[in-house]
């Protein structure tokens, strides 16, 4: 999917650091919620909620309680494939 577009494209192969469990900043994050698995920008609110966005403005932002998702851990880069 392009929902991390330009940041990262759907074919870009990514390497987590599975140490970083708890979103503390606004970083790219690996995480599974009951719907599957996404890589996001998650930044943590004032409220203890996390707003979960997507770089691609055509994906709305959302909004979920810390025990909606596990966080798998930071994305600390990405390539794109070669073929």
């Amino acid at each position: 999917r392009d929902t991390m577009e330009p940041t990262l494209k759907s074919e870009n192969i990514i390497f987590v650091e599975k140490t970083k469990k708890e979103a503390l900043r606004d970083r790219i994050y690996a995480f599974t919620t009951t719907h599957g698995l996404f890589v996001k920008r998650i930044q943590r609110r004032v409220d203890g909620k996390l707003d979960i966005i997507s770089d691609n403005k055509d994906y709305p932002s959302q909004i979920l309680n810390k025990n909606e998702l596990e966080i798998l851990g930071k994305v600390i880069s990405s390539f794109g494939m070669v073929y």
